[in-house]
């Protein structure tokens, strides 16, 4: 059956591939994103192929904004069975080097952002069940000595889709937080020891949102050699 999915924090690499996983099942789609050209390139190029697709100029951590990309969706795509939760914004570097700004940044992009989404969605998918997966990182569990805002927001935005997980299941929603121990590959790069194909990564979330009998608290996707 048809989905209507939206992924927050559409971008060129994962956020691609997924769009083009769930559109290849026939998915709708509505697509997040600061980029205003890119992702409406996308929708452009989807739609092409015959498939609903919607760009959502859209900043995450805004609240009014993400309520305003909820009702858009909503009202050319039907309501929302599936989030994808797929933000990212540049915070590496120990404390000696990470200030205040670029610390809450990361924070308002991964745990804040998430909330807001996941608030939206949670309206939409009560009574009738669906997904909301929050695409992460290992640093939410086993820290990151070097990625200080990105460590701590890990684990701010893991212990967020635990808590929707156990609060939410008796509605028959399913929360996942995906931890992806791997760096992210094309079709077309050389792929090393510590990096997943962005493809196969999109189509385990896919076999995630489409299974109706079981519920998925957390995923850990590593390199099949990292052993």
């Amino acid at each position: 059956m048809s989905k209507t999915v939206i992924i927050a924090g559409t971008g060129p690499l994962l956020g691609e591939a997924i769009a083009r996983e769930f559109a290849s099942h026939g998915c709708s789609l509505g697509l997040f994103a600061r980029s205003t050209e890119y992702i409406n390139d996308l929708a452009a190029d989807l739609r092409g192929e015959e498939i609903d697709a919607v760009a959502v100029p859209t900043d995450v951590t805004d609240a009014d904004e993400v309520a305003a990309g909820f009702e858009t969706v909503r009202e050319k795509l039907g309501p929302v069975d599936v989030l994808i939760h797929n933000t990212a914004v540049r915070g590496g570097g120990p404390i000696t080097h990470c200030d205040p700004e670029q610390f809450e940044n990361v924070w308002r992009s991964r745990a804040y952002a998430g909330f807001l989404c996941a608030k939206e969605a949670v309206a939409d998918m009560q009574g009738g069940g669906g997904t909301i997966l929050f695409t992460g990182t290992s640093f939410a569990l086993d820290g990151a000595a070097q990625m200080v805002a990105w460590g701590s927001a890990g684990f701010a935005t893991r212990g967020l889709a635990r808590s929707l997980a156990d609060d939410l299941s008796d509605d028959g929603i399913q929360v996942t937080y995906a931890a992806i121990r791997a760096q992210i590959a094309t079709e077309d790069d050389e792929l090393g020891a510590t990096a997943v194909r962005a493809n196969d990564v999109a189509s385990t979330f896919w076999n995630l949102a489409d299974n109706d009998t079981a519920i998925t608290t957390e995923l850990d996707i590593r390199p099949r050699d990292s052993g």
